[in-house]
């Protein structure tokens, strides 16, 4: 995906993932994704593969944006890798009958000290931070900043949408 095709899957009216192009199952190959060969992915609701309901409500509101206007909603976000920021494009499409195309592009990548995140789901002990689905940014001492490694091990994390990346949201409605 870095700088090739683009992923791309489809929704329903329901937002039920029906479809989904080659670059899906390479990209999360290469990220090492588990469960997410086309096969164990196509006619599940997209919400399950999405972690924390601030971040499930953040894309509701894209979709439900789209689907309204009637034409393409675009919004910028991060899908980092331990090693790698990358800088991403969204593209929501709305297509006949209620379906919507999602085009995730890579804008760029930039290399970084390896960060690695616990969802807060998983038993680990220390206390969770906040991190944005959207910026990656966690918030430690009240303030939203990227993640520097830790050498006491990953950061434990619960998944959010922070202030700024919601109100980029709320712009487009």
């Amino acid at each position: 995906m870095d700088g090739l095709e683009p992923v791309i899957y489809w929704l329903d009216g329901s937002d039920r993932i029906v479809d989904l192009n080659e670059a899906w199952e390479a990209f999360a190959r290469s990220n090492g994704g588990r469960g997410l060969e086309p096969d164990l992915v196509v006619g599940r609701p997209l919400r399950q593969f999405i972690s924390g309901d601030p971040t499930r409500m953040w894309l509701d509101a894209v979709l439900a944006l789209a689907r309204l206007k009637g034409e393409p909603v675009e919004r910028t976000y991060r899908c980092d890798c331990p090693e790698l920021k990358r800088f991403m494009k969204m593209r929501v499409v709305p297509e006949k009958g209620g379906v919507v195309r999602l085009e995730h592009h890579v804008l760029s990548t930039q290399p970084r000290p390896a960060v690695h995140f616990v969802p807060c789901s998983q038993a680990v002990d220390g206390k969770p931070l906040v991190r944005c689905s959207i910026c990656c940014r966690v918030q430690e001492d009240g303030c939203w900043k990227d993640p520097l490694p830790r050498p006491e091990g990953p950061y434990l994390v619960f998944y959010s949408v922070c202030p700024q990346c919601q109100e980029k949201v709320g712009r487009g409605l």
